[in-house]
């Protein structure tokens, strides 16, 4: 598993200059550009989840993400890749969230070099709700970025994933929506601890 993870760091070198290159172009303010290589156990933690996968059709071991201002940047970006590039699959999430948590982004995967590299295209609001489930997974102890976790939470996570993506497209909020995530934000609380001042 080492050795075929470690094929993937010079596809993944080639990827990300020139993604940084096109978010420069296309992008009208300061632009966040980063590059991983999936490590170890979250590689074996999926093909875990998924039995009938072999590690050479793990898409995501080398990974590169783009966070951009609006959905607007994200598009023209994606525009550029698939022009340039030989992109072999896409997940776009944009519209309806991934069903467990709400996720939302624009994943296109590359070929180069003979290896797959996955192009992840967030905006600003999508990345920081991306962070607050990182954070939220650390503080409740669920692996909720995979949909692991208390339905309440999990349903939360997604109605805030909804609103976000409401005002991104210009959409009046949802009365229903917002009237939701405020009768289960006491709820949620317990998952995460007292707040640092309760703690001292």
């Amino acid at each position: 598993m080492a050795a075929w993870r470690s094929t993937h760091a010079y596809p993944l070198a080639l990827v990300t200059p020139g993604v940084r290159n096109w978010v420069d172009q296309e992008a009208a303010g300061p632009v966040i550009v980063g590059q991983r290589l999936k490590r170890h156990d979250r590689m074996l933690e999926k093909l875990l989840r998924f039995p009938s996968m072999r590690l050479t059709q793990m898409e995501d071991i080398a990974g590169c993400r783009a966070v951009l201002p609006t959905p607007v940047e994200v598009e023209a970006v994606a525009r550029r890749i698939h022009r340039k590039w030989d992109v072999r699959a896409v997940s776009d999430y944009r519209q309806s969230g991934k069903p467990d948590t709400g996720y939302r982004a624009l994943h296109l995967i590359v070929m180069r070099r003979e290896r797959l590299v996955e192009v992840q295209l967030r905006t600003s609001e999508q990345h920081d709700w991306a962070e607050a489930v990182e954070w939220a997974s650390s503080r409740s102890g669920h692996n909720l970025k995979d949909g692991e976790g208390p339905a309440d939470l999990l349903e939360y996570l997604k109605l805030v994933s909804d609103a976000i993506w409401r005002r991104e497209c210009g959409l009046p909020d949802d009365d229903e929506v917002i009237a939701r995530l405020e009768s289960m934000r006491g709820g949620v609380r317990k998952y995460f601890g007292p707040p640092p001042a309760e703690q001292r």
